[in-house]
C-alpha cells in the first residue's frame, strides 16, 4: 500500500488527531537523532496536513450538495435499454451505463466524538448490499419538467417504467455524479438512498434484467408530463401511490389490500354495495364490448371476494389472485394516464345499465 493511501486511512480513522500523531512521531525521531526517519516523518506530516485539508474541502462540498440545485442521476436495477440513450423530455433522459454499487458492513466498537469518525479498530462483517446499475435517469441541473420536486421527478420516471413494463425495476440510489464518469471524477459522488429494500411481489415474473422495448420508451415519453399533471390531483395521487406501495408489500395479503384500495380510490363507487359497484365500474371502464364486460365483471367480483377473505377472515390469498388483481389495476391506471382524466363512476354506472 502506498504512503498516500496509508495517510488517507489514518486520517479516516483518527480525524484531525492524525496530524498530532504524525508530528509526535517526527519529534520522536528527531530526539533520537534518526535524521533519515525524521525526514520521512516530516513528509508524512505534510501529506497528513494536505489530506486533512482535502477532506475538509470535500466535506464542505458534499454538505452544499442539494437535489434541487445539483444534476441528478438515478441508478436503475433489473433493467436494460437498447441503445446509448433515450430522451423523455427536455433535460431528462435514460442512459445505458454500468456500475456495481457496494455497501459492505463495517463495525466500529467505540463511540466517536462529535464531528469525528469512530476510533479504531474497525471490523468488516459479511453481508451488506450490492447491486448492478445498468441504466441511469439523468436530470439536468436546470431541468424542471414537472411540478414534482426533482427527486420525485426521477421517481415518476421509474414508476411509469414499473407500471408500463416491469414492477421489478428499482431505484436504489440517486447520485449527484454521472455513474459513467464517477470513476474518473476528482470528487466523490454524493448518494441519496431511495429504494434499497429488495422485497416485493414478482408481478412480472423473476427475470433479472428486463429489456425495455422502444414502444414502452415511446409511451413513457408521450405520457410523462400528462401523467405528472394527473398526480397534481391529490385523490389520484393517493390512489396511485397505494398501487406503488403494493409492489413493495411484505406479504401477498398486504399487497392485495393495497391493490384493491388503489382501485377503489380511483373508481370511487361509494360505500354501499361496494363489491358489485366496484366490479361494474372496473369492467365498464376497461371493456366496451358487452360480452367481455360481463366476463370481466365476474372476474373482478371473484378477485374482490378474495380481498374480503383477507380483511374479514385473515385468509391468505393465492399468488394468482394477487397478480390478477394487480394487472387489473395496472390496466385501469394505464388507461387513466392515456386519457388524461380520472373515471367518473356515475357515468360508468349509466353505461353499465345501458345494455344496448
Amino acid at each position: 500500500m502506498d504512503e498516500q493511501k496509508i495517510v488517507e486511512l489514518e486520517v479516516r480513522v483518527h480525524g484531525i488527531d492524525a496530524l498530532e500523531l504524525a508530528k509526535a512521531k517526527a519529534d520522536q525521531y528527531k530526539a533520537d537523532g534518526n535524521e533519515a526517519a525524521y525526514k520521512r516523518a516530516l513528509r508524512r506530516v505534510k501529506l497528513t496536513e494536505e489530506q486533512i485539508e482535502k477532506d475538509a474541502e470535500e466535506t464542505a462540498r458534499k454538505s452544499a450538495v442539494r437535489p434541487e440545485t445539483s444534476p441528478l442521476f438515478a441508478g436503475l436495477t433489473n433493467v436494460i435499454i437498447n441503445g446509448e440513450s433515450f430522451e423523455i423530455a427536455e433535460g431528462i433522459c435514460l442512459e445505458s451505463i454500468f456500475a456495481h454499487v457496494m455497501a459492505p458492513y463495517i463495525i466500529a466498537f467505540s463511540p466517536g466524538e462529535a464531528g469525528k469518525p469512530h476510533p479504531g479498530p474497525w471490523k468488516a462483517a459479511s453481508g451488506g448490499l450490492g447491486f448492478d446499475v445498468k441504466v441511469q435517469i439523468s436530470l439536468g441541473v436546470k431541468a424542471r419538467p414537472t411540478n414534482f420536486d426533482r427527486l420525485n421527478t426521477l421517481w415518476w420516471v421509474a414508476s411509469l417504467l414499473r407500471l408500463q413494463h416491469s414492477t421489478g425495476i428499482r431505484t436504489p440510489v440517486i447520485s449527484d455524479t454521472c455513474f459513467r464518469s464517477a470513476a474518473s471524477s476528482t470528487s466523490d459522488p454524493v448518494f441519496w438512498p431511495i429504494e434499497l429494500d429488495k422485497r416485493g411481489i414478482a408481478f412480472d415474473g423473476y427475470e433479472s434484467d428486463f429489456v425495455i422495448p422502444n414502444s414502452t420508451l415511446q409511451w413513457i415519453r408521450l405520457n410523462f408530463k400528462p401523467g405528472a399533471e394527473l398526480m397534481d390531483d391529490t385523490k389520484f395521487n393517493l390512489a396511485y401511490r397505494a398501487l406503488e406501495s403494493a409492489q413493495r408489500a411484505s406479504s401477498l395479503a398486504e399487497a392485495l389490500i393495497l391493490i384493491w384500495s388503489s382501485i377503489e380510490a380511483l373508481i370511487r363507487p361509494g360505500s354501499k354495495n361496494l363489491g358489485h359497484k366496484l366490479s361494474l365500474g372496473v369492467a365498464t371502464y376497461l371493456e366496451p364490448n358487452l360480452s367481455a364486460r360481463d366476463k370481466l365483471y365476474g372476474h373482478a367480483r371473484e378477485l374482490y371476494k378474495a380481498r374480503g377473505k383477507v380483511t374479514h377472515a385473515a385468509e391468505p390469498p393465492s399468488l394468482k389472485v394477487v397478480v390478477d388483481s394487480f394487472n387489473l389495476a395496472r390496466r385501469c391506471y394505464l388507461k387513466t394516464i392515456e386519457q388524461r382524466e380520472t373515471p367518473i363512476f356515475s357515468e360508468l354506472e349509466s353505461q353499465w345499465k345501458c345494455k344496448a
